[in-house]
C-alpha cells in the first residue's frame, strides 16, 4: 500500500469517527429536549400543584388528660389509620419525649406530632 493510499484510509476513518461523534451528540441533545418538553407537558396536564394543599409535619405540646393512651393519641394525630403507621407514630413520639414505657400520667405534658396543611397558632 502506498503512503498516499494509507493516508487516505486514515482520513476516511477519522471522518467516520467524527460523524459518529456528531450523530451521538445530536441524539443526546434530542433525547434531552424531548424529556424536557415531555416533563413540561406532563406538569401542565396535571394542573397546578398549588390547587392541592401541602400537608406538613408539625409538633406541639399537649397536656395529658385522664384516660389518654399513646394509642388514642396516635388515632387522633397520626397521618393515616394504618396499623404500621400508628406503630411508627407511637415509636416516634416515645423517642421524641425520651420515653421507655407506654405510661402516661394525667396532667403531664407530651410533645406530639401532627399533620396539617397549616400549623396551629398557639
Amino acid at each position: 500500500m502506498s503512503k498516499h493510499r494509507a493516508y487516505a484510509v486514515k482520513i476516511r476513518k477519522q471522518r467516520a469517527m467524527r460523524r459518529r461523534c456528531i450523530v451521538s451528540l445530536f441524539s443526546i441533545l434530542a433525547a434531552f429536549y424531548i424529556s424536557a418538553v415531555g416533563s413540561i407537558l406532563f406538569t401542565n396536564a396535571h394542573g397546578n400543584a398549588s390547587e392541592e394543599p401541602v400537608v406538613g409535619k408539625y409538633y406541639k405540646s399537649i397536656q395529658i388528660q385522664k384516660g389518654d393512651t399513646l394509642q388514642s393519641l396516635a388515632d387522633t394525630y397520626a397521618k393515616d389509620s394504618d396499623r404500621k403507621t400508628i406503630a411508627r407514630y407511637i415509636k416516634e413520639v416515645k423517642k421524641l419525649n425520651g420515653m421507655w414505657l407506654n405510661d402516661l400520667c394525667a396532667g403531664d405534658y407530651l410533645l406530639i406530632i401532627y399533620y396539617d396543611s397549616v400549623p396551629e397558632v398557639m
